[in-house]
């Protein structure tokens, strides 16, 4: 059993790696800054020296594990608190421009929906913009079909190679 000394410093340690799930969990939602990671960040280190230090047991599994497993859930429920109080989220920005500041209001659910909605319409819509013809006519029969092999058939390719376009978009469309 580590003494909370060791584990402090253990965590310690495992802080960059701590930092790097949160910062993936939060950019995985797009509309999240290097700001909101720190902001994160500090609420995740004061819960984890709280907290994650009394939940941990070396007997049930590694200090790393642990602590990251409890900082992405912590992240994760931190976005989904920031979702629901409609916080200003900003546009996802490369990091050579501004990021300007989308402000929403407790009274406006369905604005930051729409735009939600709207951002990731004109990605997809974009996506799909770069498909080559036979994956855009794969993926519309797919639409209408609702079945790979059906779409497969539709336009005349073998399932074999209807699989290895599906992986194609799919990896295209991520």
């Amino acid at each position: 059993m580590l003494d909370t000394t060791e584990i402090h410093r253990e965590i310690l340690s495992l802080m960059p790696n701590i930092r790097r799930t949160v910062a993936k969990v939060l950019r995985s939602s797009r509309y999240y800054t290097d700001d909101h990671i720190e902001e994160c960040m500090g609420d995740i280190v004061l819960q984890i020296f709280d907290y994650g230090v009394r939940t941990f047991d070396a007997a049930k599994g590694s200090a790393k594990s642990h602590f990251t497993t409890f900082a992405k859930q912590r992240a994760l429920n931190w976005l989904h608190v920031a979702h629901r109080r409609f916080e200003a989220v900003p546009a996802h920005q490369d990091s050579d421009d501004e990021t300007t500041p989308v402000q929403l209001t407790d009274d406006a659910p369905d604005a930051f929906a729409s735009l939600v909605r709207a951002r990731e319409a004109a990605q997809i819509r974009a996506a799909i913009a770069a498909l080559d013809a036979r994956e855009r006519d794969l993926l519309a029969a797919f639409e209408r079909t609702r079945s790979w092999g059906k779409a497969a058939a539709e336009i005349g390719v073998s399932p074999a190679t209807a699989s290895r376009m599906k992986a194609s978009i799919a990896a295209q469309l991520r």
